[in-house]
């Protein structure tokens, strides 16, 4: 019944792009393709995050990785999650309470949920703000088809962001039409999984549209869960459960001269896992922006934008909870050139946030949680060229959230080019998450609020050497991270804690070794300095290789190691022991064999997890030093694709 419930909506997906993408696709013109760019423009393409304008890579003031578009296409990552496996600085981990996927960056896990990441969609913040930030929808659920690449950075951001950009910034930014196309797929993994993705790109005078979607259903996965009902490891409850990791997802995005909207859904249907209970979840995220771009002069550009985005949870079994909330954000951003030297960023924001949490089992539904609060903020970074080859960049950010005392967090940094390719960056900043809604006013017990807390604060040193050509690209990154006032939650309360200090080494490396071969590869090392058990593995390497033959022909083949998170020696589920997640692509376009007729057919194969040996994770739940089942056996997808344009 799941099998044919699945392979209808595929089906009905597929037809409903079809029927799109044949009324886009009698037109002339094509959508534009960024793996059309030369392999010299790949490696040295601007990036926006660092700075709210774009700017070269190697000269933005942050320590930034890219996903670029020839790598979505050449690895045919599935997920969001997958494609970030690749970048040095991030981590897999996973939550016991609906948070199957998450990212930590540079070790800092010391959260039960995504908090210190703040995921971004084309610049705007997508804040889950009730429970602190979860993120697994956008990482598991977001249409990667939609995707012309992915900006990370490692370290502060809130400088320009605000709260919650803590570690790290993710920003997806999505494609804009460049002509006419339409493009679907469908696909089979299993039994019990499969799905459908497509897209319609569509450019007619200054409009540009983009329509996508996904929905992706992972096969169901057996596994015998133990849960411990005390800390002393003597009653414990096992039981078989059937793992779901499904949902679908759509973004729309239209661009008429400056005019912007965009807006996303992802929904997430998984498995949590409690130590008195598990269950079903389902969490839906959404996020709708309103923007306007224009230049007042040739120097000045300003834009304004408003932007809602909302969380909806629901968990099936105990602890019963039915939770919602919203974060709307009204932002006035300018990016002035003051000089052929020097460029500053300045803006101001008024953020309003509402949420509640009910436990549904009882009518009426009891509250469990429930409130709101304003914040508004000022920022501002200049970027300040003292000779031909150093860069200095200062900014801040002062933010009064709520009752909370004025929050102001700072920047500073120097990036220095010797050499033609060679680049230095020296950089500190500074970051804050502040209370989430529950964490200062939780009402149940035995645990309840506390609204004395005050914001976690984090402040990073980097430093980092680059060598990077048109081909080729190395860089080595040394950081001391200290993080204070972390919120803990205690058996009757939260309390901030003391500090906290991660330090540690990454590398990247990329090289385009001909028009047709392409390689990277990535290392990260870190120490926390904790006084509870590491909640990552100090060591993650990964690296893959990829031919593609004229874009008719792709294999790729990657590998994402993790070594054992320490600190684990006894559970009662399997231990978070070293694990390869070794993954492979290939993909032939059919007019390759059949000719001419069979254009804009495609068929592909994408495997995951080959070696097939399952990964467990420690579970993050506060009173829990076991593990969650994290990572499925070996998973084919099998899949058709069609393209649809009019030369």
């Amino acid at each position: 019944m799941i099998q044919m419930i699945h392979l209808k909506t595929s089906l009905q997906f597929s037809l409903i792009l079809l029927i799109v993408g044949h009324v886009y696709g009698q037109t002339s013109g094509s959508a534009a393709d960024p793996t059309e760019m030369t392999i010299e423009s790949l490696l040295t393409m601007h990036v926006t995050t660092a700075s709210k304008f774009p700017e070269k890579l190697s000269g933005a003031p942050g320590v930034m990785s890219v996903v670029t578009q020839d790598e979505l296409r050449r690895f045919g990552f599935m997920t969001v999650a997958e494609a970030l496996g690749q970048v040095p600085g991030l981590q897999a981990t996973a939550g016991f309470f609906a948070e199957p996927s998450m990212v930590a960056v540079r070790g800092d896990q010391v959260k039960e949920n995504g908090s210190h990441v703040l995921i971004l969609i084309n610049g705007r913040p997508a804040r889950e703000i009730l429970d602190g930030g979860r993120i697994s929808e956008f990482l598991r659920s977001f249409p990667v088809n939609a995707l012309e690449r992915i900006e990370v950075i490692r370290g502060p951001g809130s400088v320009l962001y605000g709260t919650n950009a803590f570690s790290g910034v993710i920003n997806l930014i999505t494609k804009k039409a460049h002509g006419r196309s339409a493009t679907f797929r469908s696909f089979g993994a299993g039994r019990s999984g499969g799905g459908a993705s497509g897209e319609v790109l569509l450019e007619r005078g200054k409009l540009s549209i983009i329509a996508a979607g996904q929905a992706r259903y992972q096969p169901h996965w057996g596994v015998r869960y133990s849960g411990l009902l005390d800390a002393q490891y003597t009653r414990s409850r096992s039981e078989d459960l059937a793992i779901r990791d499904q949902g679908p997802s759509a973004y729309v995005g239209l661009d008429y001269r400056g005019l912007r909207l965009m807006g996303t859904f992802a929904e997430l249907q998984s498995t949590y896992f409690l130590p008195e209970a598990t269950g079903e979840s389902r969490s839906r995220r959404g996020l709708l922006n309103l923007g306007y771009t224009f230049a007042p002069t040739s120097r000045w550009e300003m834009s304004f934008d408003l932007t809602h985005s909302l969380h909806r949870l629901l968990a099936s079994n105990y602890p019963s909870v039915n939770a919602s909330s919203s974060d709307t954000v009204l932002e006035w951003t300018n990016v002035v050139r003051l000089s052929s030297k020097s460029q500053v960023t300045f803006g101001t924001l008024y953020d309003y946030i509402q949420g509640k949490a009910l436990y549904y089992a009882v009518n009426p539904p009891i509250p469990l949680a429930e409130g709101s609060r304003h914040a508004p903020g000022f920022y501002a970074q200049i970027d300040h060229r003292l000779t031909s080859t150093l860069k200095l960049i200062a900014g801040f950010q002062s933010n009064k959230i709520g009752s909370l005392d004025l929050k102001t967090v700072p920047r500073a940094g120097l990036v220095w080019s010797p050499a033609e390719h060679v680049h230095v960056k020296a950089l500190y900043g500074k970051a804050f998450r502040a209370p989430s809604l529950i964490e200062t006013g939780l009402r149940t017990q035995p645990r309840v609020g506390n609204p004395s807390l005050i914001s976690e604060q984090v402040g990073t040193f980097d430093l980092g050497i680059s060598y990077q050509t048109d081909r080729f690209l190395v860089a080595a990154n040394y950081f001391d991270s200290r993080q204070t006032g972390i919120i803990e939650a205690g058996s009757a309360t939260y309390t901030n804690l003391d500090s906290i200090r991660i330090r540690g080494v990454e590398f990247e490396s990329k090289w385009y070794l001909n028009d047709h071969l392409f390689a990277f590869g990535s290392l990260l090392y870190n120490k926390p300095d904790l006084a509870r058990p590491l909640r990552t593995p100090r060591w993650t390497t990964s690296g893959g290789l990829s031919y593609q033959a004229k874009k008719a022909f792709i294999f790729s083949l990657s590998n994402l190691y993790s070594a054992s998170v320490p600190g684990y020696a006894f559970t009662i589920n399997p231990s978070p022991t070293a694990h390869h997640q070794i993954q492979t692509h290939g993909r032939l376009e059919m007019s390759r064999v059949f000719g001419q007729w069979a254009k804009g057919l495609a068929l592909f194969v994408h495997g995951e997890n080959l070696g097939g040996r399952q990964a467990w994770l420690p579970s993050l739940e506060s009173s829990s030093n076991d593990t969650i089942p994290f990572r499925r056996g070996r998973t084919f997808y099998y899949g058709l694709e069609v393209a649809l344009s009019r030369e």
